[in-house]
């Protein structure tokens, strides 16, 4: 067995307990493998294999990084987007992940932003106060026109 062969396996094995201990998209997967010495061919390989044993679904990835976006970062649509295309997952994976939120527990999260962050505000003016806010919420990722609708 020759060299290439063996650190193809090694990285395999290696990959594999990577992506079961937390879930990974693919370009995460072969950031690690490159790091780890793979050339580009056994990282396409590696991604292959790791695809067809169910360790990466780029589905899955997009849909759990939202939903964990959402309930514990309290992020908007705006910045889960972004982040999800940074990370190269298809556009129409993105639109089925992003489609799948619950939209009761995501105005629920922007009132609880407005609230705390009102809290925070040493601001009196209600001019400046209202921009500090949509500047905060917008840094969190919501939506503009969600942000106008809110502060009517």
């Amino acid at each position: 067995m020759d060299f290439e062969l063996l650190m193809d396996d090694y990285l395999l094995n290696k990959a594999r307990k990577y992506c079961a201990a937390n879930e990974h998209c693919k370009s995460e997967v072969a950031q690690k493998l490159t790091a780890w010495g793979a050339t580009q061919e056994m990282t396409d390989d590696i991604i292959s294999r790791l695809e067809d044993e169910n360790f990466i679904a780029e589905q899955r990835f997009a849909e759990l990084f939202t939903r964990s976006k959402i309930n514990q970062n309290k992020w908007g649509v705006v910045k889960i987007e972004l982040e999800l295309e940074r990370r190269n997952i298809p556009v129409q994976i993105i639109r089925k992940a992003l489609s799948e939120i619950d939209q009761f527990q995501y105005l629920k999260n922007l009132e609880h932003l407005v609230r705390i962050k009102s809290k925070e505000l040493k601001e009196n003016d209600p001019f400046i106060r209202k921009q500090k806010l949509m500047a905060f919420l917008s840094s969190k990722g919501y939506e503009p026109e969600l942000l106008e609708h809110h502060f009517e």
